[in-house]
């Protein structure tokens, strides 16, 4: 294969090219290229079954290649806790393995770990962040990088508790506070309660609704709610404000408008007897039927209204069990209904609800899978193990041996899943141009290969042709 791509590349530079000293540049280049695209694809596959099981080991003519430890350490930075003391102690590699991965921190050279450098690429690591082992061992030892605002923004908005360690002077600076609260709403807990202001307060509840230290003040006022109504697309408040504003009809019509959800916080008197808010909530959740109070919780056009909208509903109204209409209007949008009617509209209308039942409505709520494996671990029909991979199940339970003998049946099988190369039989696991075909159908078959095929470079690129890039 090799031969081949280099008599390949010759023609194309004979033809293009007579300066022999560019011919040997680009030659050299794309054989470089491919090397790289090798040892890309053997990271992607030792960085996958790393994160299955962490007792891994790379052969030794993959690890005197630099550039394929560079390539691991870039796919997976973890991965340095493996490696060799001199690979650890080498300042370039640390670096690639902590922007990889923060923690990777805990695995390189100690002398490097004081490096303002690695310091830095740890703690602005925003697609793997450091643990909070790591950053409190790094504030704690060199505190004067709580004062990078930069740093502390990427870090605060997967982890609030980096604030304990920012500088006061920056917890009091209302520009930098309002930067954290914007990332993340519980940032305002920690900011100085003499700069916490409405615009502060909005966006962090805009953010994510929480009762939060800084916020009591705000939810007590009926002007601040009204405003993050306005503002909110699907308003989340009445849970965490003051009672008086959970009486307030105004307030709560304008929420449960936008979010029916907001109806279960409303007040008792409201759920029990404002009929336009009832049915405001009741036309876009049926199932809030619950929430509703007396009197209306026993009013017929409200309970109507509600099973209309969610049939099963018919469970929280009670005195309407043993009405034939409300019981007729719930099983004629959904059969499954009838559990929560009276035993005697249960007898009347079973036999009605029997005949809902139809052989695709159960053959579409079965599993299918499990439907599959029980049937082929009694069979030993060769058709149905067909019938199963054709419909896209590959079931684990197959009471026939020699359809895993089957080539062709395999190949299909491993289209769906590539663990199936594990199962095959006449030692097809071994045969070059199977394997090949099978990563060409489905390239999570790396991850399953023999190691002699691993470490064939030329089997690999060409079993990989068609792929240009490996996600890990």
């Amino acid at each position: 294969m090799c031969d081949r791509a280099g008599d390949r590349v010759s023609i194309i530079l004979d033809v293009n090219f007579k300066s022999e000293w560019l011919k040997n540049l680009f030659r050299n280049y794309f054989f470089i290229q491919r090397e790289l695209k090798y040892f890309k694809i053997v990271s992607y596959i030792y960085c996958r079954k790393y994160r299955r099981s962490t007792t891994i080991e790379i052969p030794n003519q993959l690890m005197e290649k630099r550039e394929f430890i560079k390539i691991l350490l870039e796919y997976c930075g973890l991965f340095m806790e493996h490696l060799r003391d001199d690979i650890q102690n080498d300042r370039e590699l640390a670096l690639i393995a902590v922007k990889s991965h923060a923690d990777a921190y805990w695995f390189i050279g100690e002398h490097l770990k004081a490096e303002v450098e690695i310091i830095l690429a740890v703690l602005r690591n925003s697609k793997n962040q450091p643990s909070r082992g790591v950053t409190e061992h790094i504030f704690t030892t060199w505190p004067e990088f709580s004062l990078y605002e930069d740093v502390l923004l990427n870090l605060v908005e997967k982890n609030k508790y980096i604030l304990n360690y920012t500088d006061k002077s920056l917890l009091g600076n209302k520009q930098f506070m309002m930067k954290a609260v914007y990332r993340n709403e519980y940032a305002i807990e920690f900011a100085n309660e003499l700069i916490i202001d409405e615009e502060m307060a909005m966006v962090a509840m805009l953010r994510k609704p929480l009762k939060l230290d800084g916020l009591f003040k705000f939810l007590r006022s009926e002007e601040f709610v009204i405003k993050y109504i306005e503002r909110s697309r699907k308003p989340v408040i009445l849970e965490y404000v003051d009672i008086s504003i959970r009486k307030n009809r105004t307030i709560v019509l304008e929420s449960v408008k936008k979010n029916s959800a907001e109806f279960r916080f409303a007040s008792k008197m409201i759920r029990g007897y404002d009929r336009e808010i009832v049915l405001c909530a009741l036309r876009k959740d049926g199932d809030l039927l619950r929430y509703v109070e007396e009197p209306l919780k026993y009013d017929k056009e409200i309970v109507e209204e509600a099973i209309g909208k969610n049939p099963l509903s018919l469970r929280y109204a009670d005195r309407f069990r043993d009405d034939t209409e409300i019981v007729q209007l719930a099983i004629s949008k959904n059969r499954h209904a009838i559990v929560h009617a009276s035993k005697r509209l249960q007898d009347e209308f079973q036999s009605q609800v029997d005949d809902q039942s139809t052989e695709e409505e159960w053959s579409i709520e079965r599993n299918m899978l499990q439907y599959w494996n029980d049937k082929l671990s009694l069979s030993k029909d060769k058709n149905d193990a067909k019938e199963a991979i054709r419909l896209g199940f590959v079931p684990s339970n197959i009471n026939y041996p020699e359809i895993y003998k089957d080539r062709e049946l395999m190949l299909e099988a491993i289209k769906k899943d590539a663990m199936v190369l594990l199962r095959v039989g006449n030692s097809m696991d071994l045969n070059r141009s199977f394997v090949r075909e099978c990563i060409q159908n489905n390239y999570t078959c790396l991850l399953y290969i023999r190691d002699h095929f691993l470490l064939d470079k030329e089997f690999i690129l060409d079993a990989c042709l068609n792929y240009s890039t490996f996600e890990v």
